[in-house]
């Protein structure tokens, strides 16, 4: 149809008016056909009362002052040679931003420049194209496909993958095992990167996998996948008997649809779910056979930032993690790396001679954004002995074709093997590791500052950490900072023992399930003898340190303990100085209580600290 101005503000008004929760309207054209003027047209068929603007350097306007929430996209800045596209296309960097909350989150979602992001529209959604006539007051205007409601995204879960999956009806999520153990069919699907997979291990043992042709489609390739795969394997849906997925980070959208097809599923079938971190499962993606191979997945996060992590697979087949799976700013991830790569090279060396070293294994979409940021900054970072090395393997993987290794369900599949919690469908939650995008944005609009924190005395940094007595679900985490810390280090067997006498106390930092930091105190009546306090190598520097010791003895003086001792060796100056810092002062010596590097002894000194005493001093005589 051939429209003018006031005739396409009177065609967008009419159709604002007919909209439902759920639509979504594509709108293309070159500059200047008046996208933004039909897009404003329509939010006034919906009754919104602000005033609509065209969120070109902001990617989304949402306004809710109409009959339906109104998200406004402009998605002409994204992909590759635009800003910040980072290689990707428009549709796979507004995947990895997130939409779904909008596409179908129940209100009406209007998209500038939509044929830019084909691939992930909506099957639903009404394609409106505006081009230029002969005469310059007259636009062409050309709709594709039929509007319809696009399901928001809980009930898609529900309604796409039950009907067509569940077999044996509805069954309550409870009735379940609680261990993996138990278990023999595994289902496992990983939707956080541009391509779906799924795998099934049958009884068995025979593993199945599925992966999608086309990127950014796991909506409508996921379910189809699945349901192939299992009647490859020549099973029923009702046979399932667990459901692994990987969580994140990744793409928000490929999140959202993996944890909410694995909830329903698991709903539906009575099964229980395991929640897989997906950082983790690139230790079983890298190829084995080289000891102190450090894993290290790196994904573009956007906003100069990426996800990233560091981990060891042990000759027991538990993960150790030497940088915790996080959002980082690249500098910040290398520097931890760094430090944490010293000290397991350390390790290596005490354990298997001084020719053992250590080789990073660099794998994900972001190393030519994190080589972009790094190369040239070195000098202002500090990367411990292993930092050259490190780099020099990073420069070398960044540049290499096969460097790229995209997320895949039979890793997956072995993550969940290895170390599967199973849980009921009402546990399982996303990994983000921060807010999509549009989320943020709308949250800084709207949101007012709040914080709480379960100990006062936390760094003002510490946000997500917290303080806990010890318990022997911690005992690996702990062993973990003892070797990449100590010589002569802590068995996890008398780790174990420790936190069980009824005579001891320790407390833990943690991250989520990170432990970042310990401290361990024995009491005799009002005498505590702390035993060891450590932090992780990737978060010292930090004061997470301080704040352990602070809560241990502030604990410990609630009980009724007066005074607390501890040894320290004398040529650790940043110890002592530390502990003196504290309040501690050198009261005595230990001859030859510590080993030395050169097989000889070293002496200790025994320091005290009184309750009520302020902190600060010198360390005394017995430390000069």
């Amino acid at each position: 149809m051939l429209l003018n101005e006031e005739q396409l503000i009177e065609y967008g008004k009419r159709l604002g008016e007919g909209l439902e929760a759920g639509a979504v309207i594509a709108l293309a054209g070159d500059l200047g056909t008046g996208k933004t003027t039909l897009a404003k047209a329509i939010a006034a068929g919906l009754g919104v009362t602000d005033r609509v603007t065209s969120p070109t350097f902001t990617l989304i306007n949402e306004y809710l002052s109409g009959r339906l929430p109104l998200y406004h996209f402009d998605v002409y800045r994204l992909g590759e040679g635009r800003s910040g596209g980072g290689g990707r296309s428009a549709a796979g960097e507004l995947a990895a931003i997130g939409y779904e909350d909008q596409f179908y989150g129940g209100g009406v979602t209007v998209i500038e420049w939509a044929d830019r992001i084909e691939e992930i529209l909506p099957e639903g959604a009404l394609r409106i194209e505006i081009s230029y006539t002969d005469d310059p007051g007259i636009r062409k205007v050309s709709t594709e496909g039929v509007l319809n409601k696009t399901p928001v995204c809980s009930e898609v879960s529900r309604t796409r993958t039950a009907p067509c999956l569940c077999g044996a009806g509805s069954v309550s999520g409870e009735n379940r095992s609680s261990a993996i153990g138990n278990r023999k069919i595994l289902l496992a699907i990983e939707t956080t990167g541009q391509i779906c997979s799924v795998a099934l291990r049958t009884k068995e043992g025979r593993v199945f996998y599925r992966a999608s042709k086309e990127g950014l489609r796991h909506l409508t390739s996921l379910i189809p996948m699945i349901e192939s795969i299992v009647e490859e394997a020549g099973l029923t849906s009702g046979e399932l008997e667990a459901i692994a997925v990987s969580a994140g980070p990744g793409s928000f959208t490929g999140i959202r649809i993996g944890v909410a097809t694995a909830r329903a599923l698991a709903q539906t079938l009575g099964i229980p779910v395991i929640k897989v971190p997906t950082l983790e499962t690139f230790v079983y993606i890298a190829e084995g056979g080289v000891p102190y191979t450090i894993v290290c997945p790196i994904f573009d996060a956007r906003r100069e930032q990426i996800y990233a992590g560091a981990y060891i697979l042990e000759k027991d087949g538990r993960i150790m993690r030497l940088v915790k799976g996080g959002a980082y700013d690249p500098g910040e991830y290398f520097g931890a790396l760094g430090v944490a790569a010293s000290a397991l090279e350390r390790l290596a060396k005490r354990a298997d001679g001084p020719r053992a070293g250590v080789t990073c294994r660099f794998m994900g979409d972001g190393l030519l954004a994190a080589a972009s940021y790094i190369i040239g900054r070195e000098a202002g970072l500090s990367f411990g002995p292993a930092g050259p090395s490190v780099m020099e393997n990073f420069r070398e993987q960044a540049g290499a074709t096969g460097a790229v290794s995209l997320q895949d369900a039979r890793a997956t599949l072995a993550r969940a093997e290895a170390f599967g919690a199973p849980a009921g469908y009402g546990e399982l939650e996303p990994i983000y590791m921060r807010k999509a995008e549009a989320q943020r944005r709308l949250d800084e609009r709207t949101a007012t500052a709040t914080a709480a924190h379960q100990w006062a005395i936390l760094p003002a940094m510490a946000e997500g950490l917290s303080l806990r007595a010890a318990n022997e679900g911690d005992v690996y985490g702990i062993s973990v900072i003892e070797r990449l810390s100590f010589g002569e280090p802590w068995l996890e067997q008398s780790i174990l023992d420790d936190i069980k006498l009824e005579y001891s106390n320790y407390i833990v930092c943690e991250n989520d399930d990170f432990i970042v930091g310990y401290a361990g105190l024995h009491h005799v009546l009002d005498e505590g003898h702390i035993t060891n306090i450590a932090v992780h190598p990737s978060a010292r520097g930090k004061g997470f340190g301080k704040a352990i010791l602070r809560a241990l003895l502030e604990n410990a003086e609630r009980q009724g303990i007066k005074r607390f001792t501890l040894e320290v060796r004398v040529g650790d100056e940043a110890a002592v100085g530390f502990y003196t810092k504290q309040g501690f002062k050198a009261e005595g010596l230990r001859k030859g209580y510590y080993p030395a590097d050169n097989g000889g002894r070293e002496d200790a000194l025994i320091m005290w600290r009184y309750a009520g005493e302020a902190q600060g001093g010198s360390p005394g005589e017995w430390g000069k």
